[in-house]
């Protein structure tokens, strides 16, 4: 049924002016480019998801850097620690950003050890969002959120506070909405389609956004820490771009959801060829817009 009513969306919207963007860094969606398959598209197959039957509710840490800020590899650490501790439970995000959402003190610089840009334009705009917003506690880095749940008051804090914020939430372990995604992925094209089920387990939830986030594993640069810079430092969990929208990614809206209750999401992407499949991820996950939590986030490789 969802088979069907998919490919009467793509023939409508094939009807009308729409623009493919096929390679744009960040890019625009309007429908998924079956030119990324590289066979008949009329072969394609769509997967059909199971039950889901986790029951654990995981944890974002996003975690604002920058690359000459003597403490933030130490926060990186604990950020890091964390996931490796928890696997499959937490994830991190990094983001280099301060809290004004521009490049002051981020860009590249004429300086041969610090000449690579790491900022992106949504990792300044989330930055800016919450270097501004009452209850931040973003005043400089590092600084991190944990699922943008607030902690001693504050949605952002030092790295000092993320243990404990990251473990109360997976103490608590309070599921309110789950996820399941499955990620086809093709080397002949660098095209992935990416297909998600949401299940809103929490009816009071209202508000909800999708955010489907692309990421460099890791890149070895130069990084400033403490009184020495580190020329072989390992950068890991880069966000470079959301696929779906802007820092709230796209709503979840009522037509999206399948006889069965649950909501579904399909998206074509072409990875830039700066960013070899295997050295990249996708962060998805569900935001409210009124409290802004991240209810539940899960990861996906392409290969």
């Amino acid at each position: 049924m969802k088979k069907a009513l998919l490919f009467s969306a793509l023939f409508s919207l094939a009807l009308i002016a729409c623009d493919k963007v096929k390679n744009a860094y960040p890019p625009v969606f309007t429908t998924l480019d079956t030119s990324l398959f590289p066979d008949d598209w009329s072969n394609y197959v769509f997967p059909v998801f199971t039950e889901n039957t986790n029951t654990n509710r995981n944890v974002l840490i996003e975690d604002f850097t920058g690359h000459k800020c003597t403490f933030c590899p130490a926060a990186a650490v604990v950020a890091h620690d964390l996931e490796e501790n928890n696997l499959g439970r937490v994830f991190v995000s990094t983001i280099h950003s301060g809290p004004a959402g521009d490049k002051s003190g981020f860009q590249a610089t004429s300086s041969p050890n610090f000449e690579f840009d790491f900022t992106t334009p949504i990792g300044l705009a989330i930055g800016g969002y919450f270097g501004s917003i009452p209850g931040s506690n973003f005043f400089g880095n590092p600084s991190g959120n944990i699922s943008r749940v607030k902690y001693n008051g504050n949605y952002s804090n030092g790295a000092g506070s993320w243990t404990n914020a990251t473990n109360a939430l997976l103490s608590a372990n309070v599921l309110k909405v789950n996820l399941q995604s499955v990620v086809n992925y093709y080397d002949q094209t660098k095209g992935a389609f990416i297909h998600i089920e949401i299940d809103v387990l929490d009816p009071a939830l209202t508000e909800l956004s999708l955010v489907v986030a692309f990421y460099q594993d890791s890149i070895i640069k130069p990084q400033v820490d403490g009184p020495t810079t580190v020329m072989d430092y390992v950068h890991r969990d880069l966000l470079k771009t959301h696929i779906n929208g802007d820092i709230f990614g796209e709503p979840i809206k009522e037509d999206k959801k399948d006889a069965n209750g649950k909501y579904y999401y399909d998206y074509s992407y072409r990875l830039p060829d700066e960013f070899p499949a295997d050295n990249a991820h996708l962060l998805i996950y569900v935001v409210d817009k009124n409290t802004l939590e991240v209810y539940q986030v899960i990861k996906k490789e392409f290969i």
